[in-house]
C-alpha cells in the first residue's frame, strides 16, 4: 500500500533527509515544500490563532484595556471565528495568521509577530481580493502598525467614526 507524504509531514520529511544527506535537497524542493499555504478555518484552529490575535493585538493596540481585550476574546470565539470567512495562513504546515471576511469587509486580519514585514499579510489581502473584489477595513487611528501595512496594500481613507466599544477614533479605509 503506498502512503503519501501529506503536507503537515513535510517539515520533518526536510530535515531527515538533510540529516542523511546533507546539501542535496534540491532547492525547488524546499521552496515548494515551505511556501505558504492559505487555507479555509477549522475549528480545531481556535486556540492558536487566538494565540496569535492576543500577540498582534498587544503590539498593535497597546491602548486597548484589559477588559476590552477579554470580551473581545470571548467574542473572537463565540462570535467573529466562527461566523465569518476565516482563512489561515501556514508557513511549513503551522498557522501563523488569519483574515476574517464578513462579505467585501475585512473584519480583522491577524499574523504572528514573528512574521510581520514578510509579505504574509499582502498574501492574504490579495486572496480576499481575488476571492470578493475590492474590499473594505476598519482600523484604529492609533493602531500605527495596521495603518502602514493598509496604506501599503492601496487602502484608503473613506472616513473616521468613534468606535463605540473602545472608545477610539476609527478609520473606515477601501482598496
Amino acid at each position: 500500500m503506498r502512503r503519501s507524504l501529506r503536507r503537515a509531514h513535510w517539515p520533518v520529511f526536510i530535515k531527515k533527509y538533510q540529516s542523511i544527506c546533507p546539501g542535496t535537497l534540491p532547492s525547488a524542493w524546499i521552496w515548494t515544500l515551505s511556501r505558504p499555504m492559505i487555507r479555509h478555518y477549522q475549528s480545531s484552529d481556535t486556540e492558536t490563532l487566538i494565540s496569535i490575535w492576543m500577540s498582534a493585538s498587544r503590539l498593535a493596540h497597546p491602548f486597548l484595556g484589559d477588559d476590552f481585550l477579554t470580551q473581545e476574546d470571548v467574542n473572537m470565539r463565540t462570535l467573529y471565528l466562527p461566523n465569518a470567512e476565516t482563512w489561515v495562513i501556514e508557513h511549513a504546515s503551522l498557522p501563523i495568521g488569519f483574515i476574517a471576511l464578513i462579505d467585501r469587509e475585512i473584519g480583522g486580519l491577524f499574523l504572528d509577530p514573528a512574521y510581520h514585514g514578510q509579505g504574509y499579510g499582502h498574501r492574504m489581502v490579495d486572496h480576499a481580493r481575488k476571492l470578493k473584489g475590492p474590499l473594505h477595513v476598519d482600523v484604529f487611528e492609533r493602531n500605527m502598525i495596521g495603518r502602514r501595512f493598509y496604506d501599503r496594500a492601496g487602502f484608503t481613507e473613506i472616513e473616521r467614526y468613534l468606535h463605540e466599544a473602545s472608545g477610539e477614533v476609527t478609520l473606515r479605509m477601501s482598496l
